[in-house]
């Protein structure tokens, strides 16, 4: 199950400042139920029930110091420190970083590099997809993809992935970066910034923490692999460095006695250059076996209590599932109602927007579905000309998309979102992404998408129902053939 949830609290505030500074999220039920860890005052929320910039806004009103902890996708966390209306310190923290070795930074490069130098599938692809793209766009594309081999550089990856999530390095750490070629000393590098970054912010604003707790955060020889399996990587040893040590415990006692061995904060200079021995990675005592299960357990006690976190809220709700629409493998499409999710969610209005520009458009809503298999993705559906269908995935940043299926097989997906799905031509997958365009501009090469498939490919849009248990097939199947 996938973890999110915000850990906000304060330190040496009292309860009422405290209540009153969280005051304006919005909840039903007051007072919030905070906790206490010697001197911090915390609570857990549930990143689907209010969103991190609302946090932050309430945070920053105190002024004792205050921190805001939020997990997210891939094992990363985001840490914001505060105080007296100053955010200190905003970053975010890769836990792959710390079981990235050398050699697999040598081996995603040689694979990129075999890519654009064309002796790999992606020059397969290039030529079965080129064909989509318009006029001189191929040439674009290749010239785009030799550039970015031609200045890969290891530092600069974590650089452009800062940037991507919202954080934007000090351009003395950016320079170093760019220049190191050294992937596992990149990682060090970087690491190693970010560790002394919160150590020097939590000790300016004269906050007690355990130092040698926060340096073993950073070090790639402390990590286990129970902590990869959590999805909350080291965030929950990161809590209790700080010094909340109930946030992912039951028995807090218990959980102290529990910690892993401390370490010498000299021995973690990550900065020093030291050869990582691939051997220790991943080791884990039965203490930590223990830690990591009370976490666990704690973890899922919390998202229990919070009305259930899971990467999408409305399995927990009370409309989760109506009739079984399709299935193929072992995916399954069920019928629902997305109007309580739409309504909760962060971005309603963009939603509701994307749906009424569908309709302008000529395309009527049929209804909802939802997939369990992939972590509860709802999917909103609508009909539109004969040829052609659209969705609103709800959760996936409201991505829009077409999608057209063809007589030979193959199915043609024009979306706004360019993470959002890859061509696999030998699949008869073909995605066009354009980041961010308006729903008409899309409309239109979605269009000129189908007029290439006729010219080039010699087929024909087929006539599908405009019926849930259509949308729902076409759903399934797309799935169960992403992963043969």
């Amino acid at each position: 199950m996938a973890y999110r949830i915000h850990i906000a609290g304060a330190f040496g505030a009292n309860q009422k400042n405290l209540q009153d500074a969280m005051s304006s999220l919005p909840f039903d039920e007051s007072p919030i139920d905070f906790q206490q860890d010697d001197q911090w005052l915390w609570s857990s929320f549930s990143v689907w029930h209010v969103n991190t910039s609302q946090i932050a806004d309430c945070l920053q009103t105190l002024d004792k110091p205050s921190v805001l902890l939020t997990s997210e996708d891939g094992m990363r966390w985001y840490l914001s420190i505060f105080q007296g209306g100053k955010q200190h310190v905003r970053l975010c923290h890769q836990f792959g970083l710390l079981g990235t070795s050398d050699d697999e930074w040598e081996e995603e490069t040689d694979e990129e590099e075999q890519c654009a130098a064309g002796i790999c599938q992606f020059d397969d692809d290039f030529e079965q997809l080129a064909f989509l793209w318009d006029e001189d766009e191929a040439a674009r594309v290749a010239a785009e993809e030799q550039a970015e081999m031609d200045r890969f550089v290891a530092g600069k990856e974590i650089v452009s992935e800062q940037e991507e999530f919202g954080c934007t390095l000090p351009s003395g750490l950016s320079q170093q970066l760019a220049n190191e070629t050294d992937g596992e000393r990149a990682c060090q590098v970087f690491l190693a910034w970010q560790h002394q970054t919160i150590h020097d912010a939590l000790t300016e604003l004269s906050v007690t923490f355990d130092r040698e707790a926060l340096a073993g955060c950073f070090d790639p020889q402390l990590f286990t692999e129970l902590e990869a399996d959590s999805d909350l990587g080291n965030m929950p040893r990161l809590v209790r460095a700080l010094g909340m040590s109930s946030a992912f415990s039951n028995d807090s006692e218990a959980s102290s006695q529990a910690d892993p061995d401390q370490v010498d904060e000299s021995d973690t200079d990550l900065s020093d250059g030291e050869d990582w021995d691939e051997d220790e990675l991943g080791e884990s005592s039965e203490s930590d076996a223990a830690l990591m299960e009370q976490i666990n357990d704690a973890a899922q006690a919390m998202i229990d209590s919070l009305g259930g976190i899971s990467s999408n809220p409305l399995a927990s709700s009370d409309c989760v599932q109506g009739e079984l629409l399709a299935s193929a493998g072992n995916f399954e499409a069920y019928a629902t109602d997305s109007k309580q999710l739409v309504e909760a969610h962060g971005e309603s209005n963009k939603i509701k927007q994307a749906a009424a520009e569908l309709e302008a458009s000529g395309f009527h809503h049929v209804g909802d579905l939802i997939c369990p298999s992939v972590g509860g993705m709802v999917c909103m559906c609508f009909a539109g000309p004969s040829e052609m269908h659209a969705h609103i995935l709800v959760e996936m940043y409201c991505c829009r998309e077409f999608w057209t299926q063809f007589e030979n097989g193959h199915v043609l997906t024009t979306n706004n979102e360019e993470n959002m799905g890859e061509s696999e031509p030998e699949l008869g997958h073909y995605f066009l992404s354009y980041d961010e365009l308006s729903m008409p501009n899309l409309l239109k090469k979605h269009r000129a998408g189908i007029d290439k498939f006729r010219l080039h490919k010699q087929t024909e849009p087929i006539v599908h129902e405009t019926t849930m248990n259509c949308f729902g097939q076409h759903f399934t199947n797309f799935l169960a053939r992403s992963v043969c």
